[in-house]
């Protein structure tokens, strides 16, 4: 799980909400891996510039610590900063 922070338009983010299911390549330290995104807390749809809880899948196995800093791409654009906050075994 994360808390992240959606770029807005400005920032070079997106210009449309993400929902549930979107995928976005992830980068933490060396790592970088496709993650698919599922949010939290009875929220459906997150705006640019909202901040939000998220659970993510990823396309391989991976290896990551509590409280690094993520970072979400698509399109070349960074579209998401967050934060880990909790490892699911």
């Amino acid at each position: 799980e994360a808390t992240i922070t959606l770029r807005l338009p400005r920032e070079s983010g997106r210009r449309t909400p993400v929902v549930s299911g979107h995928s976005a390549q992830l980068f933490c330290g060396t790592a970088d891996v496709t993650a698919r995104i599922e949010l939290l807390e009875g929220v459906s749809v997150a705006s640019p510039g909202e901040t939000v809880r998220v659970a993510m899948t990823f396309g391989k196995a991976t290896a990551f610590d509590e409280r690094r800093a993520i970072i979400l791409r698509e399109s070349g654009r960074t579209i998401a900063l967050g934060t880990i906050t909790r490892l699911n075994p």
